[in-house]
């Protein structure tokens, strides 16, 4: 069975689906042979027009560029959709809003045989902005990457690594600046720091180091480094870093909202990302308190389970030969 996989186009700072799907596509079974097509630029309009000769079994859309549905056979074609943050924000105008909901969701969900979506919380959104047909979607979450293994416990020291991974105000760096104010913690960023953050760390007198441009293999080395990983987001489709973080063995803080809660299943220490003394106290009973440190850990680890690699495979490869019966 050919599978043709659509990619957004890559650059430095931004290339997690293609880093996801290419997992995917290595660990695919005996029978599967594939192809990656990659758009030029950011919206590439000229490859609507470039894939329409394009013949395989099933052309899988894997995000950002869903557009490209339109010119593919809907009968042969998944959409993969990972969130709907920017269609939900509210910062931007009803124009921008209308036109991105026409050309990222309403259109191509029209020509397309399946859609999977990363979450439940996803799938709700969905169904609730876009009245999709239920059957027609599919959750298939996200696996844990192969960079990325079990490693030995090892308790906190005296000064706190805390790990964050991610760019934008929505990460919710702000709120562990305040949190983090005069206590023994080094921040370990992996994103671009805005200015007004670079600032809020000098004036809160926060330790921190910035790495940006990163390979998957130097990622799984700042996980090893850290202690704890704070992912308390104001909005995540899905949530990666903190299954990744839970293989290797290390405890999360995350939020209580959305898709976070439903990744972390009870696994991770929830608080509410606004509340800068709740993430406050979360971090001082980790550093403090080796029982409740080593009790997330195991129930990270658990949980972490339920998105293997294989797995995952499994539940896409099944997919496939669905739309190709």
């Amino acid at each position: 069975m050919e599978v043709n996989y659509y990619f957004r186009h890559r650059h430095a700072k931004n290339n997690s689906f293609e880093n996801l799907f290419q997992n995917i596509i290595e660990h695919l079974p005996a029978g599967f042979t594939t192809k990656i097509l990659t758009a030029q630029k950011p919206l590439d309009w000229r490859m609507l027009w470039r894939i329409r000769s394009e013949k395989a079994d099933v052309h899988h859309i894997t995000g950002a560029v869903n557009y490209l549905a339109m010119s593919l056979p809907p009968e042969k074609t998944v959409l993969t959709i990972h969130d709907v943050g920017f269609y939900e924000n509210a910062t931007h105008s009803a124009f921008k809003r209308m036109v991105y909901g026409e050309l990222w969701f309403r259109r191509p969900l029209r020509h397309t045989r399946f859609v999977t979506v990363v979450s439940e919380f996803t799938r709700q959104r969905l169904l609730e902005y876009f009245m999709v047909e239920d059957e027609r979607i599919r959750v298939i979450p996200n696996p844990v990457l192969s960079h990325f293994s079990e490693l030995p416990v090892r308790l906190p020291g005296e000064r706190l690594n805390v790990l964050q991974i991610g760019s934008g105000p929505h990460k919710n760096l702000a709120t562990l600046i305040k949190a983090a104010r005069d206590l023994p913690v080094h921040l370990i960023k992996v994103g671009v720091l805005s200015e007004e953050e670079q600032r809020g760390l000098m004036r809160g007198q926060v330790s921190f180091e910035v790495h940006t441009g990163i390979s998957n293999d130097q990622v799984a080395e700042l996980y090893r480094r850290s202690d704890i990983l704070y992912f308390a987001s104001l909005y995540e489709g899905f949530g990666m870093p903190i299954i990744e973080a839970q293989t290797v063995g290390k405890p999360v803080i995350t939020s209580k909202l959305g898709a976070m809660q439903e990744v972390a299943n009870g696994s991770a220490w929830l608080v509410s990302p606004n509340d800068a003394d709740e993430i406050r106290a979360a971090i001082q009973i980790l550093h403090q308190q080796p029982d409740q440190y080593l009790t997330l850990v195991e129930r990270g680890r658990q949980n972490a389970k339920r998105f293997s690699l294989p797995d995952v495979v499994g539940r896409y490869a099944h997919l496939y030969r669905e739309v190709h019966a």
